[in-house]
């Protein structure tokens, strides 16, 4: 790909990458963003190296994967991104997702 874009938004893509893939899947986004652009990383994760994932989830959603740690991401994206804004969401999640990606969306310009 050799387009160039101000605004990349990734939601729910970066949990279904293998861990050996995330560094090349941020490299991707940053050369192709433009010098000012911006990334938005919406993912779900886990706060330590457990799965945290259910014997169902594992097998029909996310079969031989793992939730990436905040330590994954922010190792991914060294020397390419700043980390400006992190949200860690409660159990509500899914009640409040789809406002927060509206809201998110409705703040570019």
């Amino acid at each position: 790909m050799s387009e160039h874009f101000d605004r990349v938004i990734s939601i729910g893509m970066f949990e279904h990458t293998d861990d050996k893939n995330y560094r090349g899947y941020m490299r991707t986004v940053f050369t192709n963003l433009t010098d000012d652009g911006l990334f938005l990383l919406h993912t779900i994760g886990v706060t330590g190296l457990e799965s945290g994932i259910e014997a169902w989830v594992s097998k029909y959603i996310f079969p031989n994967s793992v939730l990436p740690t905040a330590q994954a991401i922010s190792g991914a994206c060294a020397d390419m991104f700043v980390i400006e804004d992190w949200h860690n969401l409660d159990s509500d999640y899914i009640k409040r997702s789809g406002l927060g990606i509206r809201m998110s969306l409705s703040m570019l310009p």
